[in-house]
């Protein structure tokens, strides 16, 4: 058994897939395994066979039961005669390497293909040994570790570990004496002892379940995460291990992150509804419910919906998956629309300010958004203010801008800008007037535009001509 790992893809996949809602995974348990997780201790010969070959993907076809029943009695008629515990361990092994074990293939961990074809790896032919060995009376224990399985036989307290991919793997380290069938001549086997160190006994449930295990990381190196679904339920089911609960968490993870991929919004946002509703959520599920949710609004929004996507994230975020954080992430996104959407439209200036200034104080808006946006209302409506009231309208509307923005450089070219303007505007009226000899009226036009722009050179000028020319 390969070192195996559960891939977690939140936001990207390589082989994307159109997913439709019909579609979703079976995400509840199956009886069996179910009613197998409320037992104490080990399996009956019988569940442990069902079981391991429902894992397997067989299904409890009948063909399958009765041929591994029909290979177990077989094996117990050979070794019935034989009263040691211990050769009887090492001929039940040497026996399933005759009768079946033909080809060792890391990956092949199913029970039923084992029985089809020969074919076998260190879980598949560790069960058909647990089982065999069970039959015949023997004390059988699971064995695992971080990259391996195998199985030992108890006897009086003594632990003989069995290599049950090697047909001289009983009792791996002890020198084996064989006579070849062909020559009759007497030679020796040797099996060294495997790395150790991090073993761990595991319950029937746990060896059936790293059937599942094996059966998902093979599906995930082909990137068909739709169907880890099913088995990761299966084996947290079954085994009720933090080890499965974590993997079953991220097969649930890596499905919604691909149908993210390819778009599929709405079914992996149902999807995962269902799965979290079942069995509530994990951190990774969390995000990855989050990356729909954003994209599923985002989406929305782009077909100029903001409203609908208001609405859509208040029926999200009650669900109780997304973090505050994102919620308020994506309340932002739609506000952000909602402004944008107001700004381009023919809405009275008071209104888009007075939602800007609402949204900067609810937190829908952040303050460098709500400075651009502010300005730019200020920069449009200055520009119709000139056109309809002329230039001191425009600026003495510039002037009463909020405060927060009176330190930008577009405010402060803005406000140059209207200014300008209105002097030059004053300025050419006052030389109409002083043309046409009404030098009282100009000289009051300048006092008035003074009043405004006080110390200002232009006008000061002007009024300066005017006053030598009374002189």
């Amino acid at each position: 058994m390969k070192n195996q790992y559960i891939l977690i893809l939140l936001l990207y996949i390589v082989l994307p897939i159109k997913v439709h809602s019909q579609d979703i995974p079976r995400i509840a348990p199956r009886d069996i395994f179910i009613s197998y997780s409320e037992l104490v201790g080990d399996l009956t010969e019988g569940q442990f066979l069902a079981g391991a070959l429902l894992a397997s993907g067989s299904d409890g076809q009948a063909g399958d039961v009765k041929n591994l029943e029909l290979l177990i009695d077989r094996i117990s008629n050979n070794v019935r005669t034989v009263e040691d515990s211990y050769e009887k361990g090492e001929t039940i092994l040497q026996n399933l390497h005759e009768l079946l074990f033909k080809s060792y293939q890391e990956d092949q961990t199913r029970v039923d293909v084992l029985l089809d074809t020969g074919r076998y790896n260190c879980v598949s032919s560790a069960v058909l040994y647990m089982a065999a060995g069970r039959a015949s009376g023997l004390n059988v224990q699971a064995v695992r570790t971080p990259d391996h399985a195998f199985a030992s036989v108890i006897i009086d307290d003594q632990i003989i570990d069995v290599e049950t991919t090697n047909e001289w793997g009983y009792d791996p380290g002890r020198k084996k004496e064989f006579t070849d069938s062909f020559s009759g001549s007497t030679g020796y086997n040797y099996v060294p002892p495997g790395n150790y160190n991090l073993r761990s006994d595991i319950s029937d449930k746990q060896m059936i379940g790293l059937i599942l295990q094996n059966r998902i990381a093979e599906l995930q190196r082909s990137g068909n995460h739709r169907s880890t679904i099913p088995l990761a339920v299966d084996r947290y089911a079954l085994t009720r291990t933090e080890e499965a609960k974590k993997d079953m968490y991220d097969t649930f993870s890596n499905y919604s992150s691909q149908l993210n991929s390819s778009g599929n919004y709405e079914s992996g946002i149902l999807f995962l509804r269902g799965a979290v509703d079942l069995w509530g959520a994990s951190q990774t599920v969390a995000r990855a419910f989050e990356a729909l949710v954003h994209n599923s609004l985002l989406s929305v929004i782009e077909k100029e919906n903001s409203i609908d996507a208001e609405n859509l994230l208040l029926e999200f975020s009650a669900l109780g998956i997304m973090s505050s954080d994102a919620v308020k992430s994506n309340q932002q996104m739609i506000y952000d629309k909602k402004a944008v959407d107001m700004i381009n439209s023919h809405r009275d200036f008071n209104d888009i300010r007075i939602f800007l200034d609402e949204s900067l104080e609810e937190g829908y808006l952040t303050k460098n958004k709500w400075i651009n946006y502010t300005l730019f209302i200020y920069i449009k409506n200055a520009e119709a203010l000139a056109s309809e009231k002329g230039w001191l309208n425009a600026y003495m509307f510039v002037l009463g801008a909020p405060s927060d923005i009176k330190n930008q450089r577009k405010y402060i070219q803005l406000l140059s800008s209207c200014k300008g303007n209105y002097v030059i505007t004053i300025h050419n009226r006052f030389a109409d007037l002083y043309n046409s000899g009404k030098h009282e009226e100009a000289e009051q036009l300048i006092l008035q535009g003074l009043n405004v722009v006080p110390g200002n050179n232009t006008l000061k000028s002007d009024l300066q001509m005017i006053q030598r020319k009374d002189t």
